[in-house]
């Protein structure tokens, strides 16, 4: 419910083919611009592969660790502030 001012990012997918291009960074952004049009506050999310991850470092998002975990087994948490 984005109505506390968090929102959640489901998936960012990039074709394999299209991958190196930082069309997943430039997604990202995207996103946020929107969420915070939106009123939001926050952004989380969480992803299971390695170079995703990477992305959202390079976007500005940090790792955390949620209260109650909601992905897969292995999944790395992310969150930004807006």
């Amino acid at each position: 419910d984005p109505s506390d001012g968090i929102g959640y990012l489901k998936r960012c997918y990039i074709e394999p083919r299209a991958r190196g291009n930082k069309l997943q960074v430039l997604a990202l952004s995207t996103r946020e611009a929107r969420a915070k049009a939106l009123g939001w506050k926050k952004l989380v999310s969480e992803t299971t592969n390695v170079q995703s991850a990477g992305n959202f470092i390079k976007a500005g998002y940090s790792p955390f660790e949620p209260e109650q975990k909601w992905g897969e087994e292995g999944s790395m948490y992310f969150t930004k502030a807006l």
